[in-house]
């Protein structure tokens, strides 16, 4: 997971079914600053497989190249009904399967483009999804091979072309 963690973005769904997993390593990588805030809700679930880290830019090239999947699972508020993270599309350019939750517009963009998986929010759907893709990891390359046929619909200049042809129409 990359990205911002917090009120917008609650992860801690993901944490729970990470900790729970002994063959689950999770990597979250958010601000320093994020982290201190959140940090009394989250501890309990850190162990030896959990990391938190704080990177960003280039820094993050690393840990994306070495992660199976991306994760956009957090806590569905109306906020999710509307945005789409720029992370989406990270995740996409380095076509990483998405981890989404049901009911919000990524989850509804990723199931729609076959590019992850969309779930309920909650451990045991996480669980159960990590149980599924640990025992077929075939799924993950799948996965990503879906992402590399849509990835060049969803690029900067795509969208912005996209935007000028609804203008001038």
């Amino acid at each position: 997971y990359v990205g911002g963690i917090g009120e917008l973005y609650d992860i801690r769904v993901l944490f729970d079914a990470a900790s729970k997993l002994d063959y689950i390593n999770l990597e979250i990588c958010c601000r320093a600053s994020d982290w201190e805030k959140v940090k009394d809700k989250y501890s309990q679930f850190l162990n030896n497989r959990i990391k938190v880290v704080h990177k960003k830019g280039q820094e993050l090239i690393e840990h994306y190249l070495k992660a199976d999947v991306a994760s956009l699972i957090v806590k569905p508020i109306e906020y999710w009904n509307f945005a789409m993270p720029v992370k989406l599309f990270e995740y996409m350019s380095f076509q990483k399967p998405i981890l989404s939750v049901e009911g919000t517009l990524v989850g509804k963009f990723v199931k729609h483009n076959d590019i992850g998986w969309s779930i309920l929010y909650n451990t045991e759907c996480l669980c159960s999804l990590f149980k599924q893709i640990y025992t077929n990891f075939e799924l993950v390359k799948i996965k990503s091979q879906n992402t590399k046929k849509v990835i060049n619909n969803h690029t900067w200049e795509i969208r912005a072309k996209q935007i000028q042809s609804a203008l001038t129409e």
